[in-house]
């Protein structure tokens, strides 16, 4: 029983340096586009017009390696002074497993589409919430690498089947957000676009949980550790059974 608590311990003891190790995001959904299509080619979800835009596909990104190349691009974006962070793409994908969740994108705006957008999360799947401050996501024609996301302050977005987030365009904050300015140029035009590639979410794996045989809770590492020294332990204490060792008294 000694040898069976020490081993025990020592399995709790390793899972905790586990926990304790930094850990790694993981790439769990991904959009590329190359298919030309609104799949993901990595993990699951969906991918939907927001506000009225339609969809075509273009050239992509640099940072993509896959051939073809291609990317979202979107159009029929509200008038000037309407509309106000309503239109664009939305995508929604599941976080259940993970936490600390990251997006990144890369971003192509033709002249006179939108200069700022707008990071918008929802996690109930239909509203949606603004992440920070209007900012420039998109390059002049060319594409702004690896605009990214930090969601780890928002809880709600962890171990979530319903998380969706939205990238939309936005009225100039530095105008009193009451109309848009253009990417390039003096004017803002309906029919501008707004090209989007690599949209990925990432994010840390959540520790599963393990009830052992002796009603303790401990992470999967260490249980394993614990179900392995118990096996061994109980065919250590079997074969003593079965082949008892006998002492000489003289």
């Amino acid at each position: 029983m000694k040898l069976f608590t020490t081993l025990i311990a020592t399995a709790v003891s390793v899972a905790a340096v586990a926990i304790s190790a930094p850990a790694h995001a993981l790439v769990f959904t991904q959009w590329n586009f190359n298919n030309s299509n609104l799949t993901p080619n990595i993990g699951t979800g969906t991918a939907t017009n927001a506000g009225g835009t339609s969809t075509s596909f273009f050239g992509g990104t640099s940072s993509d390696t896959g051939s073809p190349n291609q990317a979202w691009s979107t159009t029929a974006y509200p008038g000037q002074n309407t509309g106000n962070k309503t239109a664009g793409a939305q995508f929604a994908t599941s976080t259940v497993g993970y936490q600390n969740i990251i997006v990144t994108w890369d971003q192509r705006n033709s002249a006179t589409a939108s200069l700022y957008g707008q990071f918008q999360y929802s996690t109930d799947g239909n509203t949606f919430v603004d992440f920070g401050a209007p900012f420039v996501d998109g390059g002049n024609n060319t594409f702004k690498i690896n605009n990214t996301v930090n969601l780890s302050s928002i809880i709600g977005v962890n171990n979530n089947s319903n998380f969706a987030f939205r990238l939309v365009s936005a009225f100039d904050p530095n105008t009193g957000n009451t109309s848009y300015t253009p990417t390039s140029g003096a004017i803002y035009a309906s029919a501008g676009t707004r090209r989007f590639d690599l949209v990925t979410a990432n994010g840390d794996a959540i520790a599963v949980p393990f009830d052992t045989p002796g009603g303790a809770t401990i992470p999967t590492v260490g249980s394993l550790v614990a179900l392995g020294a118990m096996i061994k332990v109980r065919k250590t204490i079997a074969s003593k059974i079965a082949n008892p060792v006998t002492s000489a008294v003289s």
